[in-house]
């Protein structure tokens, strides 16, 4: 078993208590006046006391609609300044707020919002206008909003709508004297659940994890720490609220300790990059393969723009060595933490610390402090050091269930989940791969990432997927790669495996794919925007 560093478990990084509820600890007065948002592509900066103004002036109308607070809401907005003043407004008012991928529609948004069974919808009108009829019907209040910029400062149009009639309000986002005061009603039990976060496990449907204001500032300020941040920094918002990652570790996280939160005006890759650069941004988290698509796509003109970065974080996939490379030889001056976690373990866990990226290239690092890890075998007990087993996760961010599940958790405060795991003789964490992929080949029960891994070595390749061919004992390898591979690249590609792999892990059938300006992530294309990571 590994255990992060101890402390008390009232106070981490950032201040505050564990007690503390997750807006007012994010909007705590005595940083009114410092900026928590930038837009670069507009000049435009929101400070802590704007935004938290516009938040409860937000939660007092939607108190009008519904007096007694609580529920759920479904939120369909972007990364964007009307995301942050409404998730704010909703937990002001006890609503658990659920932020969807703003990519979903038809059957995949009407599966999202099913099984949510939201309260509250939250949308911009263009994106409301896909919502199905029957979701709606089923909602006690629907709130149409966009951001509109006067000449004094930006400003969210707001239409509610339910059972006790309709509004329409314009709320400036703008500093006051002071900052307005949280409005009656609002909740404050910290063990009650701030987040909904949804997951498709194992099963490919929608599952929404419930994630509570102290665990969640628990795991904020354990990634902070383990990240070396304090405030003032400057943290680019480049994966999408949908993400807990996303949501938890780069939004939120930056709220939590006072720094200022850098939006780009677009979401998609291509102005992704333009957008880190003229933010002047310190700090940006993302997935491999997004540091992957941005190093290879950037001019050597624009590299330079690059150098303001002084700590990235990795995580949502698994960091290759050849990415791992990539990124310490275009950006010398970062330093690059690897890092791991699930959602519902509030999602962070571990982190590499940036002088062990390139000697520890299969490790995603020690736990934060006040985590434990443990890998266990099959019979429940402790596997040495460099044995696989599975993983086991104790932290006070354990979630606090799945949404509409009565399955009781671990009282011993253990979370169970489905990855295979080690660790190292120091204590470090390494992943490999999920314990639901395994799968029974030529009479053995072998694991996919093993074989994944290996070809991923390789130079050139960005992703791979290894599955078994159905009706046969065959394997089949689907590998992405850079467009500037050569001829050659199946003949190395099938050497490289026949090298380093026993010969009946070889895979038998082997798709190459080239990146043709999207990227790629675990072997399957990503839409943009919101699904990045």
């Amino acid at each position: 078993m590994r255990t992060g560093s101890a402390n008390d478990g009232a106070c981490l990084q950032g201040g505050g208590s564990l007690m503390s509820m997750l807006h007012t600890e994010c909007l705590s007065p005595s940083r009114a006046h410092a900026t928590a948002i930038a837009v670069a592509d507009i000049g435009l900066t929101i400070s802590y006391g704007a935004l938290a103004t516009a938040a409860r002036r937000l939660a007092g109308e939607i108190a009008c609609h519904l007096p007694a607070g609580g529920g759920r809401a479904a939120v369909l907005l972007p990364s964007s300044i009307e995301f942050c003043v409404v998730a704010f407004a909703l937990l002001e008012r006890g609503i658990a707020v659920a932020p969807i991928d703003v990519s979903l529609r038809g059957l995949s948004l009407d599966t999202a919002l099913r099984r949510l069974s939201p309260h509250v919808v939250v949308a911009a009108p263009s994106v409301m206008a896909r919502v199905p009829r029957d979701r709606l019907a089923e909602c006690s209040l629907k709130l149409n909003l966009e951001c509109v910029h006067t000449e004094r400062s930006p400003a969210l149009v707001v239409e509610l709508a339910s059972d006790l009639g309709s509004d329409r309000r314009m709320i400036a986002v703008q500093q006051d004297d002071g900052m307005a005061e949280p409005g009656e009603g609002a909740t404050r039990n910290p063990g009650a659940d701030a987040l909904l976060v949804s997951t498709s496990g194992s099963t490919g449907l929608p599952k929404y994890v419930r994630l509570g204001h102290a665990g969640t500032l628990f795991n904020a300020r354990g990634h902070l720490k383990a990240l070396g941040l304090t405030a003032p920094f400057r943290a680019f918002q480049a994966l999408d609220v949908s993400y807990s990652y996303g949501l938890v570790a780069s939004m939120l996280a930056t709220f939590v300790a006072g720094g200022t939160l850098c939006l780009p005006v677009r979401s998609d890759l291509q102005a992704l990059r333009p957008a880190l650069i003229r933010s002047g941004a310190t700090v940006c988290l993302g997935s491999p393969a997004l540091f992957d698509y941005m190093l290879q796509t950037c001019p050597a003109d624009e590299r330079d723009g690059l150098r303001a970065l002084t700590v990235i974080g990795i995580g949502g996939d698994r960091a290759t060595e050849t990415l791992r490379r990539r990124i310490a030889a275009a950006l010398p001056q970062v330093a690059a933490h690897v890092t791991y976690g699930v959602t519902e373990a509030g999602p962070r866990v571990a982190t590499l610390p940036p002088d062990r990226l390139l000697t520890a290239p299969d490790s995603v690092g020690f736990p934060l402090d006040g985590v434990e890890i443990a890998i266990l075998g099959e019979d429940g007990e402790p596997m040495p050091a460099g044995e696989v087993g599975l993983l086991h996760i104790r932290t006070p961010s354990r979630m606090n269930g799945y949404l509409d599940d009565p399955t009781p958790l671990d009282p011993s405060g253990w979370l169970a989940v489905k990855d295979l795991a080690s660790l190292d003789p120091e204590g470090m964490l390494v992943i490999h791969g999920r314990a639901d992929r395994q799968f029974k080949h030529r009479g053995r029960r072998i694991n996919p990432a093993q074989i994944e891994r290996v070809i991923e070595r390789l130079p050139k390749v960005v992703s791979v997927r290894v599955e078994p061919v159905p009706g046969s004992d065959s394997l089949r390898a689907i590998v992405h790669h850079q467009i500037d591979v050569g001829d050659d690249f199946c003949d190395r590609l099938v050497a490289h495996c026949r090298r380093n792999l026993p010969p009946r892990l070889v895979p038998e059938i082997v798709e190459t794919i080239p990146e043709t300006g999207g990227f790629f992530f675990k072997g399957r294309p990503l839409a943009v925007p919101g699904t990045v990571g």
